[in-house]
């Protein structure tokens, strides 16, 4: 008689052992169909090991089903996994063979500037999240990453340079221009000397570039002969800002000297110290020189600055502020192309822009702000004046602005509006002939300004066939929305054909399927209603069966 153990033993034994499960599948004698459903049956079974946290098991799968069938869904699912993993370069492999398939895809750039970043590719991380960030502006992940790359390069700068810097972005600029407006408003007060330390976190990230009266207009600054008397009204702290100076840079020689350094090596040293300390001296003369209201001066400072270090993205916020101040808005590109989640740029430009009453540039700026840190009440504040201006400039009949849209196939095309006033400002544009870039303009401007007639306009003068190509860089949930919202509204019922001509393209613009994810529940109604509305009409353009089919590719 067998014990219990042996009994155990022995049934064991007499189990099947549980097969491995192979990375590949055997698809001899398999049609393409049945094919694409085992293919599509493996990949969930990958997205089920993903979910329960078995990122080994989900490769697998996933693996199985690109044997059968090559699919961008399950490449880009194997590279999470594999970042899940920490297999960079094998999750850089997914993500290339992704983007051979369907280049621009948002995810598989998110993913393989993950992959860059972990390897060490700062530079090729950084490429590919300002391609995300050229397909959605507004893409939060990508906007994140970068921030944090940003920083991160940041502290790697300063460790390597050796050198204890508190303000290497210069907000000084700021706290000096808060300090000239306190000066300005209280000038019984004028002979009281002012001190004040300038830090990052005290200075803020906007400083009060928005009190200063005429920041973006026209104004008078203080005479440059009166600026050597108000240099050093403001002094800043010496821990924040101190240049080397002459006897720091001899005694540093010295010590150079005494260990051993070759004289190569000895006048590299001396050349890249004597860069740095003429860069610093001229960017706290720039400072001091802002604080005085000499921006002229300061902007040959800054100028000089930029002439040392070229790359140097704070100089060009700091520059780009006297700019706003001289009526010259030009600094804030260069820097944002720098640094693409530069708030401060963002906000300058924004305050240009306003000074150029191109009011859908400065909410644009603003927006992104708000994006990248909603706590900035500045751009909060003035998102709302702007807002208001617009619609102020919009409901006034003496300035309002209308772009006409002008229809090469009508005779009516310079039909009068006769609720415009004699000297309301026209805009004729002809979007037969406009490019991707004038298209957006006209479009950006009527979708900040809720304007669904512009919209409809433009819709109206637009080929069908030629509209997935003009709307594909700034297609969003919200400007589809609002597209929909015109056509159902303006267009449908004089212009049924053509509505549907336009959805029926509109569904080959790349993306628009992530995008109607993004769609509203009023968006979707809105939709729902136009088909209602189509299925209604007779026509020999479209049947209904027609109708249900684009339906279906929608809703």
């Amino acid at each position: 008689m067998l014990c219990a153990y042996c009994r155990n033993t022995r049934h064991a034994s007499l189990r099947p052992a549980v097969p491995e499960i192979t990375a590949t599948i055997n698809s001899t004698g398999l049609t393409a169909q049945e094919k694409d459903v085992l293919a599509r049956r493996e990949k969930d079974k990958g997205n089920g090991a993903f979910r329960s946290g078995d990122y080994e098991e989900a490769v697998v799968y996933y693996s199985r089903s690109l044997s059968l069938a090559p699919s961008v869904a399950a490449l880009n699912n194997r590279a999470q996994a594999h970042i899940r993993l920490q297999h960079w370069s094998t999750a850089l492999s997914d993500c290339d063979a992704v983007l051979q398939l369907e280049p621009g895809n948002v995810k598989a750039l998110l993913r393989r500037a993950t992959a860059h970043k972990h390897l060490g590719h700062q530079q090729h991380s950084h490429a590919d999240l300002r391609a995300v960030l050229l397909i959605e502006p507004h893409n939060a992940t990508a906007l994140k990453l970068l921030m944090e790359e940003t920083e991160s390069d940041g502290h790697q700068e300063t460790r390597r340079t050796g050198r204890k810097i508190l303000i290497q972005e210069v907000d000084e600029d700021d706290e000096c221009l808060r300090n000239e407006r306190e000066r300005e408003t209280d000038a019984q007060d004028e002979g009281r000397e002012e001190k004040r330390e300038v830090s990052g976190e005290e200075s803020g990230i906007m400083g009060n570039a928005l009190k200063m009266p005429g920041c973006a207009n026209t104004e008078t600054d203080a005479p440059t002969n009166d600026c050597s008397s108000r240099r050093d009204v403001t002094r800043v702290d010496a821990h924040n800002e101190a240049p080397p100076t002459g006897h720091t840079h001899q005694r540093s020689e010295g010590h150079r000297g005494a260990s051993g350094e070759t004289l190569t090596e000895r006048h590299t040293h001396n050349h890249s110290e004597h860069t740095t300390a003429e860069f610093e001296l001229l960017k706290h003369d720039g400072n001091a020189l802002v604080r005085s209201g000499c921006y002229q001066e300061a902007v040959d400072r800054y100028t000089g600055c930029l002439q040392l270090k070229p790359h140097e993205c704070a100089v060009y916020t700091n520059r780009a502020l006297c700019y706003i101040k001289l009526q010259r808005f030009t600094d804030c590109d260069s820097a944002l192309q720098l640094q693409p989640t530069n708030k401060k740029a963002f906000y300058r430009r924004a305050l240009a822009n306003k000074g150029l009453k191109d009011y859908a540039a400065c909410r644009s700026d603003l927006q992104q702000v708000l994006c990248l840190d909603a706590s900035v009440t500045e751009a909060e504040q003035l998102l709302m004046e702007v807002t208001q201006l617009m619609t102020d400039s919009r409901g006034s009949s003496g300035t309002r602005r209308t772009v006409t849209i002008t229809e090469v196939d009508d005779d009516d095309d310079d039909e009068d509006d006769e609720d415009e006033g004699s000297d309301a400002v026209v805009s004729s544009v002809s979007v037969r002939s406009c490019d991707v870039f004038e298209f957006g303009q006209v479009l950006g401007s009527a979708v900040s300004g809720g304007d669904l007639l512009t919209c409809a306009e433009l819709l109206r003068s637009v080929a069908p066939e030629r509209l997935p190509r003009l709307i594909s860089t700034q297609l969003d949930g919200h400007t589809l929305g609002f597209i929909i919202r015109a056509l159902n509204t303006h267009l449908l019922h004089t212009h049924p054909e053509l509505v549907f001509l336009h959805l029926q393209q509109l569904h080959t613009a790349h993306r628009l399927t992530m995008v109607l994810m993004m769609l509203s529940g009023e968006d979707h109604t809105q939709l729902s209603q136009i088909f209602q509305k189509l299925h209604a009409v007779q026509t020999e353009a479209f049947s209904q069966s027609d109708v249900s089919n684009l339906a279906n590719k929608y809703l």
